[in-house]
């Protein structure tokens, strides 16, 4: 195989791969974290206080495809960032046309159950989803990412994600559809950010535990 000057080759084994530092890790994935889990939500409670609805939608829908734009220009996963932002701008368009913050925030509550079925078909058929996220925060080769201690791994962490994602979106509907908006925004944060940054925590804890002993 023909290789072109200053070409890399692809790490063969995995003591070749970059040492799996935290800052290493949550230097390539917390940007994209908030850019997809925080920042939208905080610009449109913000903008839906002082604006309204319409505005709030758009304001929020504005900042998270300029976040994704500038994830990608960073050569991240294209296809991953692109399918949020075509769920993304679906959502506000269906939120203005229905004139309803209900029904705008209900649905990323119905897509956050479709993440957790989407969660468990993964571990069933054996690619479990964690694992192609975990690219964003490592690069793991194409060899590695085939392997049964990458797809054990990463098919027990899927199973976690699904039950906390099936778990987050039955309590955010009952609280929306309960207290209202605020209540519900209030509940997202909780739910969202810190029970995010914990579980990412752990994963790649538990992932780098699971992968020192091979």
């Amino acid at each position: 195989m023909v290789r072109s000057a200053g070409t890399p080759l692809a790490p063969e084994r995995l003591d070749e791969l970059p040492s799996p530092s935290w800052r290493l890790m949550l230097g390539r994935g917390l940007p994209q974290f908030a850019g997809e889990a925080v920042a939208p939500v905080l610009v449109f409670y913000a903008a839906w206080k002082v604006w309204g609805l319409g505005p709030a939608i758009i304001a929020s829908t504005v900042v998270y495809l300029v976040l994704a734009a500038w994830i990608m220009r960073r050569g991240r996963d294209v296809t991953l960032v692109a399918l949020g932002a075509v769920v993304v701008v679906i959502q506000a368009l269906v939120g203005l046309a229905s004139h309803s913050a209900t029904v705008y925030l209900a649905q990323p509550v119905v897509v956050s159950g479709l993440w957790s079925l989407a969660y468990f078909v993964s571990v069933a058929i054996g690619r479990p989803l964690i694992g192609v996220f975990a690219a964003v925060w490592y690069p793991f080769p194409a060899w590695f990412k085939e392997s049964e201690p990458y797809k054990r791994e990463f098919g027990f962490q899927s199973f976690v994600w699904g039950v906390y994602f099936l778990a987050r979106a039955a309590l955010r509907l009952w609280v929306l559809l309960d207290s209202g908006v605020g209540g519900f925004l209030v509940v997202s944060f909780i739910t969202g950010t810190p029970v995010l940054a914990v579980l990412i925590a752990w994963g790649i804890w538990h992932a780098r535990r699971a992968f020192a002993r091979l």
